[in-house]
Formats: C-alpha cells, structure tokens, sequence
C-alpha cells in the first residue's frame, strides 16, 4: 500500500515533469506498475485532490496522527485511554464490515464521570456522536467509529486480563506527558478512595483495583511519574494480589487536591 503523499507525487510528476510512466517511476523510485495504476485511477491532480476531500468528510484516514499535533486531544487521549482499560470494552457491530463500538461502563450515581466520559469522547472523536444506553444500576457511554481499533490498539478479543497488555510508542508518548490524566481515568474506571481502619483510627487511602498484571503495572508506572507512593499486599500461594494502594498523608493530600472523590 503506497502512501498518499507518494499518489500526489506520481500526478505532479505526471503534469509537469513528464508523461512517460518508466521515467516517472526512476525518479520517484516506485514501481512502475503503481505509477501506471495511480495515473489510472486518479487521472489528474484535481482529481486526486477530490478524493483526499471525500475521504475527509467520511472519515475515513486514521485520525490519530493529525490528531496528536493537538495538546486538547493528547490529554483527553490520557484520560479516556485509563477508562477504556478499567471499564471499557470495543466490539465490532454485527452487519457493518468495519464500524467498531467503544462502551465504557459507568455507575449512575456518578454523574459527573458519566459527563466528563462523554465530554472526553467528543474530544477524540468529534465527527461522532456520543450515547448513552440505561443498564441497571449503571450507564453505557458509548461512541462508534470505524478508527477504534487505530485509537485503542489493546482491542482484541476476550477479557484483558487474559492477554498481554502492550503500548505503542505514541501512547507511551502521551502517556509520559500527562500521567495525571491516565491516573485519573484509571482511578475513576476501577479506583475507590475509602476508609482504612489502623488501631481504632480510620485514615483514607486511595485503592486501585484490576486483575491484569500489565494494567496493574500502568498504575504503579503513573503513581511513580507523579511522585505518589504506592504499596501492594504480598501475594499468597497461587493468588495475585490486585489491588495497589496509597496510603501516606503526603500522597493523599495531593490526590484529594487533583483528583478527590468520584463525582
């Protein structure tokens, strides 16, 4: 698959330097059976240019690389990235050859997650529209884009924390530059800030919860990028521990004072 800029390159060629295919093709070091296949198929630069526009309205070019020139995307890139991996799932819509679902699950009492999800939504996707399905107890926030599985490499199929966890480099990109957000939305997907009854003495700690060992690992990596100490129970015989807390009072004042309770 040839990129587009090489496309445009073949037409330009074509129209102004020469019309001989074998030329163009040395120059350009293409095939010549792809100079002769774009010429055929775009005919002109105008034409080529029509067809760059169309694929624009439809949407239908991976956003991701356009998309993270802006600084907006990449920290509602964090946020909703730590969603997804706690409480997110992507299927493919049954009869649609490429459209995707992402679904994140969200307790109805938290109000304002389930519009903060939604806000964060039309941020990454903003040609998409954003729903809500009534379950009990809880709200699916969801949104359909035939770009998820470009946006959210991890999708695959089964439960997360039966498969291998891994980050390309432009996640790990935003990632570095906002932990907070990644923080924020594992914490608001799969965290709780609770009593810790010690000797009579009840102390807050903040707990994040997941059965993947790799996701589990993305928190303790965010923890440590934002200076907040954290501890885990030593795992028993043939049981993984799951839960990481934060407990001093240092990491708990900073917490409540950029993150808090779920709202």
């Amino acid at each position: 698959m040839r990129t587009l800029d090489e496309y445009r390159a073949i037409l330009t060629q074509w129209e102004t330097v020469t019309q001989n295919k074998s030329h163009i093709a040395k120059n350009l070091g293409i095939p010549r059976g792809t100079v002769i296949d774009c010429i055929k198929k775009f005919e002109s630069l105008e034409n080529f240019d029509k067809y760059i526009a169309q694929r624009d309205e439809l949407g239908l070019d991976n956003p991701v690389p356009n998309a993270m020139q802006e600084i907006e995307w990449r920290k509602a890139y964090a946020y909703l990235l730590g969603l997804y991996l706690g409480d997110g799932c992507i299927d493919k819509i049954k009869n649609k050859k490429r459209l995707y679902r992402l679904r994140i699950v969200q307790d109805k009492k938290y109000v304002g997650l389930i519009e903060e999800c939604a806000k964060t939504m039309r941020i990454i996707l903003p040609k998409n529209t954003v729903f809500f399905v009534n379950a009990p107890g809880c709200v699916d926030i969801v949104i359909l884009s035939i770009h998820l599985p470009q946006i959210f490499p991890q999708h695959a199929g089964g439960v997360k924390h039966n498969r291998k966890i891994t980050f390309e480099d432009w996640q790990w990109a935003i990632i570095d530059e906002f932990p907070l957000e990644v923080f924020r939305g594992l914490y608001h997907a799969d965290g709780s800030r609770a009593q810790n009854i010690v000797k009579g003495t009840n102390y807050v700690r903040y707990i994040f919860t997941n059965k993947s060992v790799d996701i589990l690992d993305l928190f303790k990596y965010v923890c440590d990028k934002i200076g907040v100490h954290w501890t885990t129970k030593k795992a028993h015989y043939k049981h993984q521990s799951y839960n990481v807390y934060i407990s001093r009072r240092e990491d708990i004042a900073y917490l409540d004072s950029v993150v808090g309770a779920k709202y």
